[in-house]
């Protein structure tokens, strides 16, 4: 089974993404989120396998020395397809990328080779409404997708991994450092 690295998000803006989630599972669009079992976040990595107990002990360091931090969430995206994802897109900037470089760089002994969709500089850091979306329901995802207040601020409160499918979460760690 494939591991996630993510970061979590903090309550209220976990809160504003499963209401979206849940508008969606309420129509006929297939495939939302809100029953998978995980939690709104930012997927940093993605490994078919991985030594999750030198992981642990590594993005636990890594939590400690790292601050939550802020996020804006500005607009809404669609990965391409045959089925497509709907997605909400935060603002890259420039501390985004390191912490997405830094975690690529302590966990590259920890598991197989990383996705290529996840590796620096082919990274595209998004936060899923929907997945495997036919054509003909793609509209009706973005407009729900279209309601949500722009731009919607979030803070990144957790970095943690999960086991897929179906979702299980291994392990979680507050950002703590000052």
């Amino acid at each position: 089974m494939p591991f996630a690295i993510q970061l979590f998000f903090d309550p209220a803006s976990d809160t504003a993404v499963r209401s979206l989630w849940a508008e969606l599972a309420s129509t006929e669009v297939p495939f939302p989120l809100r029953d998978s079992g995980n939690r709104p976040h930012v997927s940093l990595a993605i490994y078919g396998e991985l030594n999750t107990a030198v992981c642990a002990g590594l993005l636990s360091s890594f939590a400690e020395t790292r601050s939550p931090f802020a996020l804006s969430i500005a607009s809404l995206g669609i990965f391409p397809g045959e089925q497509a994802v709907v997605f909400l897109a935060p603002i890259v900037s420039s501390s985004l990328l390191d912490l997405h470089r830094q975690v690529h760089q302590l966990l590259q002994d920890t598991g197989t080779l990383p996705s290529t969709y996840y590796l620096p500089g082919h990274w595209t850091p998004h936060c899923t409404l929907a997945t495997r979306v036919p054509a003909h329901f793609l509209s009706q995802a973005v407009a729900i997708g279209l309601g949500m207040s722009f731009p919607l601020p979030i803070s990144i409160e957790e970095i943690g991994v999960i086991e897929y499918p179906p979702v299980n979460h291994l392990f979680s760690f507050r950002l703590a450092g000052g």
